[in-house]
């Protein structure tokens, strides 16, 4: 009877009887359901289990339990699809939707060029790339840097060395941070703007503050002569 009962479960459509394991407890019950047959008046095994035993029937390409109203691999395949609550947080490599990057200039460059053209030239530009951004908040902390700078650039005419530590001081406190949102919130990937313009209009800034305090000695020269002609000094 027990014999007879474990062939039955293996009888079951959802049951893989090529499988290893089950292929071996097929072929046991089926022994010891022909052994007992052959001493007592009890029905042996079926055609199907002996043939199954030794692996002569093909086995079918799938098989499927029915659970109520859903198949034991549709039951799979959605538990597969449910995310589990154990796993993992996974980090999105995808920028939200809509999230455009604007046209910038890059804010490294930006550092390198005010070395040449003083801090006045790079604040001018990170103000811009806020604005362009849309930060209205970073965009007003950065008038007061390039205020600053100003301040810092008319400071420096008399005493070099502090033009130097505000030089340092800016890029570090300041630039940097444009340069660490831009490359987490888009990496390399935004449009650039060209540098021809801005470069030829902060070099000839310039050279035009190097130019002014020598026209306004010049200019100052002339005045006292003829000043000087008039009063007949």
């Amino acid at each position: 009877m027990l014999a007879q009962n474990g062939l039955a479960v293996l009888r079951m459509p959802c049951v893989r009887r090529r499988n290893p394991t089950k292929g071996l407890a097929l072929a046991s019950l089926t022994i010891l359901a022909e052994e007992i047959s052959s001493r007592r008046p009890a029905s042996g095994s079926k055609a199907d289990d002996l043939a199954d035993s030794i692996w002569l029937a093909p086995e079918p390409a799938s098989t499927a339990c029915r659970f109520g109203r859903r198949t034991n691999i549709s039951a799979r395949k959605e538990l597969e699809m449910t995310p589990s609550p154990y796993a993992p947080p996974k980090a999105s490599l995808e920028t939200g939707a809509g999230d455009v990057a604007p046209a910038l200039w890059n804010p490294d460059a930006a550092g390198v060029w005010s070395v040449f053209l003083t801090p006045v030239f790079g604040s001018t530009l990170l103000l811009r790339n806020w604005q362009a951004i849309g930060d209205e908040s970073r965009a007003r902390t950065g008038r007061i840097w390039l205020i600053a700078s100003v301040i810092m650039l008319v400071v420096s005419g008399f005493v070099p060395l502090l033009g130097f530590v505000y030089l340092v001081t800016w890029y570090f406190l300041w630039q940097r941070k444009q340069t660490k949102y831009v490359r987490e919130r888009w990496g390399t990937d935004y449009p650039r703007k060209k540098w021809g313009k801005a470069v030829a209009i902060g070099v000839g800034a310039l050279v035009g503050l190097w130019i002014l305090p020598l026209a306004l000695g010049a200019l100052t020269a002339v005045v006292l002569a003829l000043l000087q002609a008039l009063t007949g000094g």
